[in-house]
């Protein structure tokens, strides 16, 4: 593959490929460049120096065969398999490493970031709201915390799962998650734009989140601080228009920051599983934890009362009993309970 090489260097990237590639030929564009060429890109004389040191040491069958040992595959941007939504964001990675068996060929996720250190709300809005929109595949970055159970969650449903890393391939971080690591690897994907053996440090981290929100259609932000590196993936995704959605929380949990800041931003608040569901396309899927049940107060059960239970009806038709004010107020209340849902055109329908 001609652009092995040039994922060694995160400075080589896809606007410098295309200057050099209006001189040479895609097969030799990693053999040919010289040293005036990289300076032309505007690298610095010693960094010239030194890429061109480490493609003369660079070995490509022997690396080749270390990436077959690992079980790793590599596909470069002019792959057929490359994923094509990646290639739309900014910076796209010219090689993308993988070590399972799932085909990224076509792949438009779902998404699904948050802390390191959720509450028990974070936690199980997770595992609900994967299991409520059922989409595939699931992405995240499976660090401790949201992206852990958010995997979990998807394998546990049998969705396909993707674990983008701010690491190697084949280095499982943090150690702590190896079992999730082999079953990602067994069942799902493990991606990274970076070549085996490569040191990787903190930046790498939040410079992954790019991918992770590339790789998918939409995304969802569950919690985080607003240093978090899931509010940079709310950040991104939005640059990268992409749907975002964002868990709203209470105000003063420093835990629902990045989420509220988002919403404020123009994320989606989710609020009602079913809607989300309905909003991002997903497959129908019984849900089997528990749901709230209220009763119905007297001012809303006259209102409820009016509904039929098998079709909708228009709102301007309860006008005739209701005042405005005081029928806009009492729907709203029924709503957010879910006893009702107010529909496009001024129509309501039972839950």
């Amino acid at each position: 593959m001609s652009l092995l090489g040039f994922s060694f260097f995160p400075d080589l990237n896809p606007a410098r490929l295309q200057t050099l590639l209006k001189k040479y030929p895609r097969e030799k564009i990693w053999t040919d460049f010289t040293a005036p060429d990289l300076r032309a890109l505007g690298l610095k004389p010693e960094r010239a120096v030194e890429i061109l040191r480490f493609r003369d040491t660079l070995d490509l069958a022997v690396f080749t065969e270390k990436l077959q040992n690992k079980n790793i595959s590599a596909l470069d941007y002019f792959s057929a398999d490359y994923p094509a939504l990646l290639k739309e964001i900014y910076d796209p990675p010219l090689v993308l490493y993988q070590k399972g068996p799932l085909n990224i060929r076509e792949c438009a996720g779902l998404a699904v970031v948050g802390t390191r250190q959720p509450d028990a709300y974070g936690l199980q809005s997770t595992q609900k709201i994967i299991r409520a929109v059922n989409i595939s595949p699931v992405i995240s970055g499976m660090a401790a915390g949201v992206d852990a159970a958010a995997h979990k969650s998807a394998l546990e449903l049998g969705l396909p799962t993707i674990a983008v890393l701010g690491t190697p391939a084949d280095k499982c971080f943090p150690a702590a998650n190896h079992k999730l690591y082999a079953e990602l690897c067994r069942a799902g994907a493990v991606l990274s734009e970076y070549p085996p053996g490569l040191p990787y440090s903190r930046w790498c981290f939040p410079r992954r989140n790019r991918l992770i929100t590339g790789l998918s259609r939409a995304v969802i932000v569950i919690e985080g601080r607003l240093t978090s590196g899931a509010l940079i993936s709310g950040k991104i995704a939005l640059e990268q228009n992409r749907e975002v959605y964002a868990l709203p929380g209470e105000l003063g949990n420093p835990l629902a920051e990045g989420p509220n800041w988002l919403i404020a931003q123009g994320a989606k608040p989710i609020y009602d599983l079913e809607r989300l569901r309905l909003d991002l396309g997903g497959a129908q899927l019984n849900l089997d934890f528990p749901q709230p049940h209220y009763a119905l107060t007297a001012e809303e059960q006259k209102i409820y009362d009016q509904v039929p239970a098998d079709t909708v009806l228009a709102i301007d038709s309860l006008l005739e009993n209701f005042a405005p004010g005081y029928l806009s107020k009492i729907l709203l209340q029924m709503e957010l309970k879910g006893i009702i849902s107010i529909l496009p055109g001024k129509k309501v329908v039972k839950i």
